[in-house]
């Protein structure tokens, strides 16, 4: 079978249904043999965000070679900037984000169409990341797996333009010219020498401000920095408010059983301990999700601007609403329950107020997270 024919029946395997990739690639390889149906059988079963996104490839090809373009425009941009030439890179940016957040748009009402609701913050990351690279990661239209965007894609392979520093003499030769100096002061005549002491008056200060002009006060160069540095905050933010949700669960578990089986009495009481860690993980929880949702995450700026139309749908209503209300509850009812068991009058009274506010802080817990498969959803572990 000829390698074109083959390609296309790969490329016809990312562009249908998600549900039948498994189906249809056994399908294939029952028809070849050898080393081509050893390739297709490696081939893996795309996320439902890769799978959303090789959508936009195959049914809306104007607005992926948007994203694309209006990325490669950015990486000009700021390679132009890290150079120390002109470039505008609040425009590109913008132009870049808009197309994001349209071809977003497009990837959703595509999955929609086959029933799969990949979240859009997943989706915003991965055409960033994809338009970015240097390089594709994998072939147009086969992506299998969600991007993260590191935030110094653009900067691949750039040499920054050197900074020029004047050339100064070293100790030895500068000692040689005040010796000479000195020799021709003391063998000048009397004359001479006043007028050229008085021909040495010190200039006057200078006003000690930075030129406009200067590099380091460039605004091409100021946007730059800060571009990639809140690319880069996101996503360490990001990956921590990820993993700490998992600490902040299995410290709610462990406090809710401490509460119902364990020694309550004292202050140093097994669940009082695990109430402990538990306000620690939930505060340092609540800390990092409030810098996503109010400075980091571009995908909640998009949604704040559009309020309305956000709570329209079911994924964005979750993360502007459903999330934040049910985090904030967990960590309200687990901190309420530290007090009142501290203001309890008995050991049975302190039990039944730490074991009912500490399994309401998971159940809320629970309910707000991002689980896989409900809308907004998102994988299990962020790496």
């Amino acid at each position: 079978m000829p390698a074109s024919h083959d390609d296309e029946q790969i490329d016809d395997l990312y562009r249908g249904p998600l549900s039948e990739f498994t189906a249809a690639r056994n399908a294939i390889v029952k028809t070849l043999r050898g080393a081509d149906a050893s390739r297709v059988r490696k081939l893996a079963k795309p996320t439902s965000v890769a799978w959303a996104v090789n959508q936009v490839y195959w049914h809306a090809r104007r607005v992926y070679d948007q994203v694309m373009k209006s990325g490669e425009r950015v990486r000009k941009a700021q390679i132009a900037a890290l150079e120390g030439k002109k470039a505008d890179l609040r425009e590109a940016s913008d132009a870049h984000r808009r197309a994001i957040a349209e071809a977003v748009k497009e990837a959703q009402r595509l999955a929609a169409a086959a029933g799969s609701q990949p979240g859009a913050d997943a989706l915003m990351r991965t055409f960033e990341a994809l338009s970015l690279a240097s390089e594709p990661p994998e072939p147009p239209g086969r992506l299998t797996k969600e991007l993260l965007p590191a935030g110094f894609e653009a900067l691949t392979g750039v040499t920054p333009k050197p900074i020029e520093r004047a050339v100064t003499p070293n100790l030895r030769s500068r000692s040689g010219m005040r010796r000479s100096r000195r020799r021709k002061r003391r063998n000048a005549p009397p004359r001479k020498r006043s007028a050229k002491r008085r021909s040495r008056r010190p200039k006057p200060p200078s006003s000690g401000r930075r030129s406009r002009c200067s590099p380091r006060s460039s605004p091409s160069n100021a946007r730059e920095r800060g571009y990639t540095d809140r690319t880069s905050m996101y996503t360490i933010f990001l990956v921590i408010h990820s993993w700490v949700r998992w600490i902040a669960l299995v410290t709610g578990f462990g406090a809710t059983l401490a509460a119902f089986t364990g020694r309550v009495e004292g202050k140093d009481s097994p669940a009082d301990r695990w109430g402990l860690f538990l306000i620690l993980a939930l505060d340092i929880q609540m800390l990092t999700g409030l810098m996503l949702y109010l400075v980091l995450s571009p995908n909640m700026k998009e949604i704040l601007a559009h309020f309305g139309e956000a709570m329209k749908r079911s994924d964005t209503r979750f993360w502007a609403v459903e999330h934040i209300t049910a985090m904030f509850a967990a960590v309200v009812v687990a901190h309420v329950g530290r007090v009142l068991a501290r203001k309890a009058t008995t050991p049975a009274s302190k039990r039944t107020r730490l074991l009912v506010c500490f399994a309401v802080s998971t159940i809320l817990m629970l309910i707000g997270m991002p689980w896989p498969g409900r809308p907004g959803g998102r994988e299990l572990f962020r790496l």
